[in-house]
């Protein structure tokens, strides 16, 4: 979405963020409203309106077979959204008899920074329904967060920002509970699955008439004692997200609170304490909640492993130089450096390994790493990269830094240059290292060095390497790896 806004659009970072930030959360909308919502926005040459973002309800069926995200609606073609767009003011289409209904397509600006940067357009569902006091609250609630996005207050009426100790939950969707308070934190109206939810918390009491905070502060039983933002969203008139941990489950609790600014339509006769009213959506988490904790403890133990393993690297560098030092002839010296080198490369990988979550890693990151490496020990000779190779799964990034990393050794051990260079070239298929020198175009004995290179590249990679003297000077060694189907 925020790359369509860039490229169609002209507003500002901070404009399409806040859209982005809207549709983030936006299915809980879509509940209260039993309605799809389409969001347009102006396109660069105000030629008309460009579908950005659509989401569907999950508490009535839908009433768009097709997803119009990417569609363009030049103008006149619909006149409710070029007049919602124009004007700042909601296409409000509802039936007398039925005034919570909308009777046709509905159109509500977007405001941001006194501007209307976009308009959502509300598709209600066209199946029959009666409308029970679930229903009602569904469609109020509806009703005050629509208006409250043209209000020019430049909040953002249903995006949760502040999060309590887990940073990752689900999306709340109002099917799986959920409560309304009135301006004094009184709860007027619990869904079925919201005293549910407080059911499994233990509470044996009836939910509505009860001040809210009071509920929260009896059934919270977190050894850590309850949070401020727990505190904060219980007692009312606060949006925010936090959790309940009771004895035997745990309750994500989103709020939002309401704020009509005069709308005017909907229940048209609210006073000003209906205005004020808080809806809390529930989420039963414990399973979510159990599994966060686990993987956290995982992480925790994962990190100390890498570590140790860091730890033990260094200690076997150490171990080897203390027995080069001891070292009677140059010959064993000299293969004891080498084993320093190889296992300070190892230690120089591992490190930009552990630092990543995900299975694919910047071979940038790495061959940046194993170069500085190379330029402690390179008596003055230059060792640069051009070039990008980006991101590569780890099995493939591994060996390949390590390969360049004995090649480049290799150079500065045996070539007598002054400048060492390694340039990765990427394309779809495969991936392509060289490394050159400009040197006396010696690259030593087809040692150990080399073997390990060729062994990486053809039986790891499933790679070409190729190594041989410049014309004139120098040497050039030559990488070629085949990269996975899907590799990006």
């Amino acid at each position: 979405m925020a790359k369509l806004l860039e490229q169609r659009t002209e507003l500002s970072a901070s404009a399409i963020n806040y859209l982005v930030a809207l549709t983030d959360q936006w299915g809980m909308v879509a509940d209260l409203a039993l309605s799809d919502l389409v969001m347009w926005v102006p396109t660069w040459n105000e030629a008309g309106l460009l579908a950005v973002a659509q989401v569907r309800p999950s508490t009535a069926p839908t009433n768009l077979a097709q997803d119009a995200t990417g569609t363009f609606s030049p103008r006149g073609r619909n006149q409710q959204l070029d007049q919602a767009e124009a004007l700042g003011r909601a296409s409000i289409v509802r039936n007398a008899l039925s005034p919570l209904l909308p009777a046709a397509v509905e159109a509500y600006p977007v405001s941001w920074d006194g501007d209307v940067i976009a308009v959502i357009a509300r598709h209600a569902s066209q199946s029959s329904r009666v409308l029970g006091q679930l229903e009602q609250v569904y469609l109020e609630t509806a009703d005050s967060l629509l208006a409250m996005v043209g209000a020019n207050t430049g909040a953002q009426p249903w995006a949760v920002h502040d999060r309590d100790a887990f940073g990752s939950w689900d999306q709340p969707r109002v099917g799986d509970g959920l409560i309304r308070l009135d301006h004094r934190g009184v709860v007027d109206f619990a869904s079925p699955n919201g005293v549910s939810a407080f059911r499994r918390l233990g509470l044996a009491t009836n939910l509505v008439g009860q001040d809210f905070h009071t509920v929260v502060m009896k059934m919270s039983d977190s050894p850590a004692g309850v949070s401020q933002t727990l505190r904060a969203v219980s007692r009312g008139g606060r949006t925010g997200v936090a959790d309940l941990f009771g004895t035997e489950a745990t309750i994500m609790m989103t709020a939002i609170a309401l704020n009509d600014h005069g709308s005017g339509f909907g229940a048209g006769s609210r006073t000003n304490s209906d205005s004020r009213r808080t809806i809390v959506v529930l989420k039963d988490v414990t399973g979510m909640r159990a599994h966060q904790k686990a993987l956290i403890s995982k992480d925790a133990t994962i990190k100390e492993i890498n570590h140790r393993v860091k730890n033990n690297l260094q200690m076997v560098n150490s171990l080897l130089r203390l027995q080069a030092r001891r070292a009677m002839h140059d010959e064993t010296r000299e293969v004891l450096a080498d084993a320093q080198a190889r296992i300070a490369a190892i230690a120089a990988i591992h490190d930009v390994l552990s630092e990543s979550s995900d299975s694919r890693v910047d071979i940038d990151h790495i061959l940046d790493a194993v170069i500085d490496l190379a330029i402690e020990v390179s008596s003055g000779t230059a060792v640069v990269r051009l070039g990008s190779g980006g991101m590569l799964p780890a099995k493939i990034a591994t060996p390949l830094a390590m390969s360049l990393s004995e090649l480049v050794h290799n150079a500065l051990e045996h070539s007598g240059a002054d400048r060492v260079e390694v340039e990765i070239v990427r394309t779809n298929q495969a991936l392509t290292a060289h490394v050159r020198d400009n040197g006396n175009g010696s690259s030593g004995e087809a040692g150990l060095g080399l073997s390990i290179v060729a062994d990486l590249v053809t039986h790891e990679m499933r790679g070409i390497f190729a190594l041989d003297p410049i014309e004139g000077e120098g040497t050039y060694a030559r990488i070629e790896v085949p990269l996975p189907r899907g590799t990006v």
